[in-house]
């Protein structure tokens, strides 16, 4: 193809008329539209069934969170585009944990309230859960999950020990089941018969053999 090309330039250069073979023809470029549904999300979804005029209804938190600053200037097919019809699940959980963060602030772009970080911690949960319904061999996020347990288990114990009313209004709303690890008045699990006495065998057990091995609790 190369030798092909440089005998045509030659061709060219001496000014004989030189017609390109068909394969080397520029081929007219057909534009290529994609569904709105695929703009936004990269995957073609179904688009759902909006009833007339909803395209006006379309507010800030119902577009694509880094355009929620324009969303009153924007055209309603533009707004339709990048709604939450079309919106991949990522984009859709941070609208959802926008909208738990505006519930509960106490002013104006706070994050960092106890109450916030508790309704982003069960909105991250929610995600994570249902993920997990899904993946259930994902190693990776069932620990993530385990650890936003805990962290959301440690402001709740902070906001009891610091605003009492607002922790059972917190822990009401999102219907959190109380447990000692942020409520030490709740009741210890109650222990099957024989079970302490099981455990002291098991550690006088190991102790003996530690002893037998001549280990650190060999002089003691």
């Amino acid at each position: 193809a190369r030798a092909m090309l440089r005998g045509l330039g030659a061709r060219a250069a001496r000014g004989i008329c030189v017609r390109l073979p068909r394969a080397l023809q520029p081929q007219p470029r057909v534009p290529f539209v994609r569904p709105l549904s695929s703009m936004v999300s990269g995957k073609t979804r179904p688009r759902l069934e909006r009833p007339q005029g909803a395209e006006a209804e379309i507010e800030e938190g119902e577009v694509i969170w880094s355009m929620r600053d324009i969303v009153h200037e924007m055209p309603p097919e533009l707004k339709q585009a990048f709604s939450r019809d079309n919106m991949n699940q990522p984009q859709v959980n941070q609208l959802d944990l926008q909208a738990a963060i505006r519930a509960w602030q106490r002013f104006p772009g706070d994050t960092g309230s106890p109450e916030v970080q508790i309704a982003i911690w069960t909105q991250k949960i929610k995600i994570m859960a249902t993920h997990m319904q899904e993946h259930k061999k994902d190693t990776y996020t069932n620990r993530r999950l385990i650890l936003a347990v805990h962290a959301r288990n440690r402001m709740l114990k902070y906001l009891r020990r610091h605003d009492r009313e607002k922790f059972h209004e917190v822990v009401e709303a999102f219907a959190i089941r109380p447990n000692r690890a942020f409520d030490p008045t709740m009741p210890r699990r109650p222990s099957k018969p024989g079970e302490s006495l099981r455990k002291l065998k098991g550690v006088r057990k190991r102790t003996r053999q530690r002893k037998a091995k001549g280990g650190v609790m060999a002089g003691y």
